[in-house]
């Protein structure tokens, strides 16, 4: 697995500071509504400003390490426009994508991908207008440097896009250790850092937790499964809780899958993030007759209650409290029978069922392929 991380260059030419590049990022921050948040309150957005070089500035957001290119080329745009200056958003994904916008006083000037349809299929328009244009980057580049070589640095194909990256850094003057980092990976440097942590003013919807009974409502499932007789068979299902708090819960399966006699189900997993961490929480064998509706009971399970709201694209610890209010449930069992069928799945919450959710999951079960002879 290759390495994701974005970062923020702002030139300082001679005007910009560290100081002033903070206070562009607090005004920035107050129009979204953010304010400083208190060293004893959990942040909502956190970044942080370093030194990147004798000219340049660095931003880390954690918000843009998501591989939001959207925020990203924000950060990029507001920074060079609040400071009158020239800022380049730097984003490699998966160390096979080098990604960098060029902009000016918050307007897009250039733009350079080494792989503009690495995603899919784009047009010439496209790859032309993410090809990079060296000569527009002239001014930037530290006094031995040409724009010819970093076009070269452009035109090669190396292994890992931060060799690319490092290059083109040279050429520019920026510190490499500032700019082949991101927010997640700060923590393996040691140089001068400005760190901003930021919390909304007005307390965001998705604090709030939901009063009422336990509901719960569809977040994934594995809606078809190709299978041959002796397999295992593992099926998955995950439910976010949207209504009140309780405890406990029941996991029921039937279907003709079961009532053929194609499959059987003998155990049960939930499973919950925990400090952004997947944890067992519970097991359970399942009662019921062979052939027929299979239960597992978890009544000593916590129920969290849900969240008020969760909009996509929120700050890191929004997604990882609404993670918590996620159950995800692995079932174990055998395949036994070759046939067509299907199984219901559903979880319901002890003290109040009609808040369950039912997954609906076909099959298609073939003999066990015969061994060949030799």
């Amino acid at each position: 697995m290759g390495s994701f991380f974005t970062n923020v260059q702002v030139f300082r030419g001679d005007h910009v500071t560290t100081d002033a590049l903070v206070a562009a990022l607090q005004e920035v921050a107050a129009a979204e509504g953010l304010v400083p948040a208190a060293a004893v309150e959990a942040a909502d957005r956190a970044l942080v400003v370093a030194p990147a070089g004798p000219r340049w500035l660095a931003i880390y957001d954690e918000r843009t390490e998501s591989q939001d290119v959207t925020a990203l080329e924000a950060l990029a745009a507001q920074s060079s426009r609040a400071l009158e200056t020239v800022a380049v958003a730097v984003l490699v994904h998966d160390s096979d994508v080098l990604e960098l916008r060029l902009y000016e006083r918050g307007a897009l000037v250039d733009r350079y991908c080494n792989r503009p349809d690495y995603f899919g299929k784009v047009s010439k328009k496209e790859k032309a207008a993410a090809a990079g244009h060296a000569d527009r980057w002239q001014p930037l580049l530290a006094a031995d440097a040409t724009a010819e070589a970093l076009r070269l640095a452009w035109a090669g194909t190396p292994l890992f896009v931060e060799d690319m990256l490092a290059k083109v850094a040279g050429l520019l003057g920026w510190g490499e250790g500032q700019s082949l980092v991101g927010y997640d990976s700060l923590a393996d440097t040691e140089f001068p850092r400005t760190t901003l942590r930021l919390r909304h003013a007005v307390r965001p919807v998705w604090e709030q937790e939901v009063a009422g009974p336990p509901l719960f409502v569809w977040n994934g499932h594995t809606p078809e499964l190709d299978l041959s007789v002796g397999d295992p068979l593992h099926v998955a299902c995950g439910v976010r809780s949207a209504g009140g708090s309780g405890r406990g819960l029941d996991v029921l399966v039937q279907g003709a899958a079961l009532d053929a006699g194609l499959v059987t189900i003998e155990h049960a997993e939930l499973v919950q993030m925990r400090d952004e961490q997947a944890c067992l929480i519970g097991d359970a064998d399942f009662a019921g007759p062979a052939g027929g509706d299979r239960v597992a009971h978890f009544p000593d399970v916590e129920i969290r209650s849900g969240l008020g709201g969760e909009a996509s694209g929120g700050s890191r610890r929004q997604e990882a409290e609404a993670a918590t209010r996620r159950l995800h449930v692995n079932l174990a069992g055998r395949v036994l029978a070759a046939g067509a069928g299907s199984l219901s799945v559903v979880l319901a919450p002890r003290e109040h069922p009609d808040g369950g959710c039912a997954f609906a999951i076909s099959m298609e079960v073939m003999p066990t392929p015969r061994r060949r002879r030799f």
